[in-house]
């Protein structure tokens, strides 16, 4: 991990499909990276912070274009390990009178997230660690992660910094209780 690092950012990157139209007229998609921690991040990183990305990526077409398009925007990814699940998607159509967004979010990279993807020697080297409740709605794995993430950066005197961002389309409140 880069050294005097700000925040780390435990989350789930998605690749983003987008069309300028409805989804059944469109032929063509544009490719992007998203989720609302990436967003974060971004955020953070073209304010001047020094951000980590802590996430699985899988291994499939999208996982060099991901960590790429992560380093471009300044943001260190040495906490990011790949498995062979496949990477989290949503596709998103707009025009002017709505939006559509198909999500692909079960059995992906991300949903691998556990206690193992940190530690807390990386913990005490940080300002804050960030997370959302759609991370720990993605498996019970993650959300002990952030869990554990959060109890330790609190016994380290490490901020904690919480979004619930319910979204009732892929997720259910007792995914965020916890």
């Amino acid at each position: 991990m880069e050294s005097k690092i700000d925040i780390a950012i435990i989350g789930e990157c998605l690749i983003e499909l987008s069309a300028n139209g409805t989804l059944a007229d469109t032929s063509t998609l544009n490719k992007y990276f998203g989720g609302d921690t990436v967003t974060t991040a971004v955020a953070i990183a073209r304010l001047g912070g020094k951000v980590t990305y802590l996430t699985k990526v899988g291994n499939d077409g999208f996982s060099e274009f991901i960590l790429s398009a992560l380093q471009k925007e300044n943001i260190d990814t040495s906490l990011i390990k790949t498995n062979d699940e496949q990477n989290g998607m949503y596709i998103v159509s707009h025009t002017l009178d709505k939006k559509e967004v198909l999500y692909y979010k079960r059995k992906t990279a991300s949903t691998k997230l556990s206690v193992e993807d940190i530690s807390e020697d990386v913990i005490r080297q940080l300002k804050c660690v960030y997370s959302t409740g759609v991370v720990q709605s993605l498996s019970a794995s993650s959300r002990e992660l952030v869990r554990e993430a959060f109890r330790k950066a609190k016994e380290n005197d490490v901020i904690t910094a919480y979004d619930p961002n319910y979204t009732s389309c892929f997720m259910n409140s007792a995914d965020t209780k916890e």
